[in-house]
């Protein structure tokens, strides 16, 4: 049932813009450098030795590893929770919605979490996960969605 792209709130860490769009976009710049002979001549460039390696460092890395994962806040309120009630999700927590998910409800860089958190209350966690995978195979991002819902404003 797990899946390292969920967090513990309901968000859906595959659709992290650094994920979706950052380290694709850090390989086919790679890629392009290499071709273009950079390995041979750059070493010779102010700065190129770190450039170099924060690019690898994007493409190697997905940023954060998520909440389930050790990233994020260690002491946010609905980890721990979650981690004492052994839930996968807050919804699936029969105190859900409660005072510890109150900052995260309405925020304006998530505004798809509450409407999901019912989906996956409604219809389990596997059909959520299921809609969530879909969503990433259509590289959305929670950014992307913000910005459409405030050019509609």
């Amino acid at each position: 049932m797990e899946d390292k792209c969920t967090a513990y709130c309901g968000l859906y860490c595959g659709h992290c813009f650094s994920r979706t769009h950052i380290r694709p976009t850090a390989e086919t710049l790679l890629d392009q450098m290499r071709r273009q002979g950079f390995e041979t001549f750059g070493p010779y460039m102010p700065n190129y030795k770190e450039f170099w390696e924060f690019l690898n460092t994007l493409i190697d890395a997905e940023g954060c590893p998520g909440c389930k994962r050790g990233g994020g806040n260690p002491a946010c309120e609905i980890r721990i929770c979650a981690r004492n009630k052994n839930i996968e999700a807050c919804p699936l927590c029969d105190d859900y919605p409660c005072s510890k998910f109150g900052w995260l409800s309405n925020n304006i860089n998530y505004p798809m979490l509450e409407k999901d958190n019912l989906y996956m209350r409604e219809n389990g966690y596997d059909a959520w996960l299921a809609m969530q995978k879909n969503r990433r195979s259509e590289r959305f991002t929670y950014i992307e969605e913000r910005e459409k819902l405030r050019s509609l404003e």
